[in-house]
């Protein structure tokens, strides 16, 4: 509730507001007003994400009045490259970025093996969508390709005809293999490098789920994890970042009510979140 010195004891007396509760004056308040106009205040999700990657996603969604609870269960660790997989990049022609964690991990690797962005001269870098290509101008790299459809379908179904030689791409060591079938299928050679692996663990402090949560997944492994050691309820509505993700779901016996959103970004869960706020009203 909102107002002043002298309507404010009035007003936590009609909405009914008691102890625990927070009081703050000052122009503070204002930003909290504007939360409450907002179509999604009141809106509680839980967001499974990435531990590097969440805060940004609420920072975004808290201003458009929701209530975000963080529930990280992913970090990831570097992993040990050969030479012979360096030789692989050294001779590539086309180099695939499909996560924001593969450009980190990726960066870290030239810099351990005293190496840095030069080595890409000549070569052909593809991002799989806005995030990654964001990410990658911190390093100073802009994508020659970048889908439509931002998903590793789309750069399948849109990959460049003129990008000959072999792709080199960074991932992670779950990544999906049948990726490389894909390519081989466009007459392409590819060289999968897993350069990092996820370490999954619930966090250290209790998460209480209520019935009206809305669950936000970010990938299938994650979604994997937290079904395969935790119970949510029935009521509990679901949104996967994207087709991956809300096909790993769809195999699960499960009951919730599960939707997919249209761009795999904060953007497009957003809009799916208002989607499911106006089919519930």
């Amino acid at each position: 509730v909102v107002g002043t010195l002298s309507t404010i004891v009035a007003e936590q007396k009609r909405e009914g507001i008691k102890p625990p509760a927070i009081f703050i004056v000052g122009e503070v308040v204002a930003s909290l007003f504007y939360r409450k106009d907002q179509e999604l205040f009141g809106t509680r999700v839980i967001l499974f994400r990435d531990k590097d990657k969440s805060q940004g996603w609420k920072e975004f969604l808290s201003l458009a009045g929701v209530d975000v609870v963080l529930f990280p269960v992913t970090s990831f660790d570097s992993l040990d490259v050969s030479n012979s997989q360096l030789d692989c990049l050294f001779k590539s022609s086309v180099i695939l970025f499909t996560s924001q964690t593969a450009v980190r991990y990726f960066i870290d690797l030239l810099s351990k093996n005293k190496l840095d962005v030069r080595v890409l001269a000549g070569k052909k870098i593809i991002s799989v969508g806005p995030s990654t290509t964001q990410y990658l101008s911190r390093y100073g790299l802009c994508p020659d390709f970048e889908p439509t459809v931002p998903s590793i379908e789309g750069v399948v179904l849109e990959y460049p005809e003129d990008y000959k030689g072999t792709v080199f791409f960074p991932c992670s060591e779950v990544s999906d293999l049948s990726i490389k079938t894909s390519f081989i299928d466009l007459g392409v050679e590819m060289s999968l490098c897993p350069i990092y692996k996820p370490v999954y663990a619930l966090p250290s402090y209790p998460v209480t789920f209520n019935d009206t949560d809305i669950l936000i997944f970010t990938s299938p492994a994650q979604a994997d994890f937290v079904l395969a050691n935790m119970k949510i309820v029935d009521t509990s509505v679901i949104i996967a970042i994207g087709p991956t993700t809300y096909k790993g779901l769809m195999k699960r016996d499960l009951k919730n009510k599960i939707y997919v959103a249209d761009t795999p970004c904060v953007i497009g869960v957003f809009k799916t979140l208002l989607n499911v706020k106006n089919k519930e009203v």
